[in-house]
């Protein structure tokens, strides 16, 4: 046997407000902080674009400038979801690294989200190819993180780049490797790390 209620609106007996209004079209619109359904929301959203070219030779890792996007989350428990797109080239394999601060701290690399280990490889994030140095790699990357935070701490990240196995091979972010003496064949592009905060769910 089945059963109906029907109401225009679900308020508090101690509250002043409606806590929940249904119109005729069946839409329902929460005045509050709905809590405890489970599944994930969006909470904030932070992006940096990187339009600026850089380049960098050698083995030495170092920052990826003007690229280290920072969010401060609005609830305790929340996941960060990294979105990462790197336009560039490399005349080697230009490596990667992803690094994480917390409320201000130092930066440290999240070694978490590295490849695995084997005989003459390095452990990274991600990478370009290299070698074609007239050709333009993107490299995305999504990443869920769930970093170790109390309320009101920022949460910061960045990438550190170089090329880890030769000191002559040179990586380029935002250009070819090679260029065509400035003809149209040409192209700068962007690059983009945005970070969404996550809301905390439930797992049934």
């Amino acid at each position: 046997m089945s059963s109906r209620l029907i109401v225009n609106s679900i308020r508090h007996t101690g509250a002043s407000t409606d806590a929940i209004s249904l119109d005729s079209s069946g839409n329902v619109t929460c005045n509050g902080t709905a809590t405890g359904f489970g599944g994930g929301k969006v909470l904030k959203v932070v992006q940096v674009v990187k339009k600026d070219l850089q380049s960098h030779t050698g083995q030495t890792f170092v920052d990826v400038a003007g690229f280290n996007p920072s969010i401060t989350p609005s609830a305790t428990g929340s996941k960060i979801l990294l979105d990462i797109c790197i336009n560039g080239s490399s005349s080697g394999q230009g490596a990667f690294d992803l690094y994480r601060s917390i409320g201000g701290g130092s930066y440290t690399q999240l070694t978490d989200f590295i490849g695995d280990s084997g005989s003459n490889v390095y452990r990274t994030t991600f990478s370009f190819g290299g070698q074609d140095t007239t050709s333009r790699e993107n490299v995305g990357l999504k990443i869920l993180d769930s970093p170790s935070y109390s309320s009101g701490q920022a949460i910061a990240y960045k990438l550190k780049m170089g090329s880890p196995h030769y000191s002559t091979y040179v990586i380029w972010i935002n250009r070819v490797n090679y260029i065509y003496n400035g003809t149209n064949y040409d192209k700068n592009c962007i690059s983009t790390f945005t970070l969404t905060e996550i809301g905390a769910w439930q797992i049934h």
